[in-house]
C-alpha cells in the first residue's frame, strides 16, 4: 500500500482469507475495510505522522503484532 499499488495490496490482503480460521479471526472486519478502501488508503498510509485514531499502516496501529501473532 505504501508503495502506491493498491491492487497488489488487495492481493496480499486476500491471502488472509484462505486461512482456515479466517471466519473467526478477530481482525477480519479491519481487513475487509482495508480491502474496500484500498485506493483511498494509499495516501493515508503514506503519512509519516498519522493523526491519532486515524487509519494507519498496521505496524503503527494498536493491534500491530496481534493481527498475525495471536497465539
Amino acid at each position: 500500500m505504501k508503495a502506491g499499488d493498491p491492487a497488489t495490496a488487495v492481493k496480499m490482503y486476500g491471502n488472509a482469507k484462505v486461512t482456515p480460521d479466517y471466519a473467526t479471526w478477530p481482525y477480519k472486519q479491519l481487513l475487509e475495510e482495508r480491502i474496500a478502501n484500498a485506493a483511498a488508503n494509499v495516501e493515508v498510509f503514506r503519512r509519516s505522522n498519522p493523526q491519532p485514531g486515524s487509519r494507519t499502516i498496521m505496524v503503527q496501529s494498536t493491534y500491530a503484532c496481534m493481527g498475525c501473532h495471536q497465539q
